[in-house]
């Protein structure tokens, strides 16, 4: 654990991951105290129910330079990310949740994707197996229906070979 810990590009990688296909699809729902609430600058009055989208905010330009593309470059911390990715919110990202209600195991989530992403690629080369791609991009066949469904993404592991 101590080792991935140090592994910046990986943990940008997840955190790349996570805000280009959040672990749920949609919003998580919250209810604003009984006297209302302030939110962004605007009243809200209480028991209102109040969501933002995850994806959307994710993947919206108004948050992101280049949304829809994977760079992880832009998690690095301001002196190792790209002059173009200073701007980007990042902190919009809250693929656990936020406040009060955020995910009890995040800390853990964390650690065991860096485990085992970190042994994977440390062991196999990974390749996508010839025909994989038939049927148009895999994101434009996955469909959401409370939970993300995902077709097949084939992939052949291949052992590292090391001398």
């Amino acid at each position: 654990m101590a080792r991935v810990s140090k592994l910046d590009y990986l943990l940008a990688s997840i955190n790349e991951g996570l805000r280009l296909f959040p672990p749920l699809p949609g919003n998580m729902r919250r209810y604003t105290p009984p006297e209302g609430s302030t939110i962004a600058g605007t009243f809200i009055p209480g028991n209102t129910m109040v969501a933002i989208d995850q994806y959307a905010a994710y993947v919206s330009p108004s948050h992101f330079h280049r949304p829809l593309e994977f760079i992880p470059e832009r998690w690095l911390g301001r002196e190792k990310c790209p002059e173009e990715h200073q701007g980007d919110e990042r902190r919009v990202v809250q693929a656990f949740s936020v406040g009060p209600r955020n995910c009890i195991g995040k800390n853990l989530a964390y650690m065991e994707m860096k485990l085992i992403l970190a042994r994977v690629l440390w062991e196999f080369d990974l390749e996508l197996v010839e025909g994989a791609e038939k049927g148009g991009d895999w994101r434009e066949r996955v469909k959401a229906f409370g939970f993300w469904v995902k077709p097949s993404l084939m992939v052949r592991l291949v052992p590292v070979k090391r001398g």
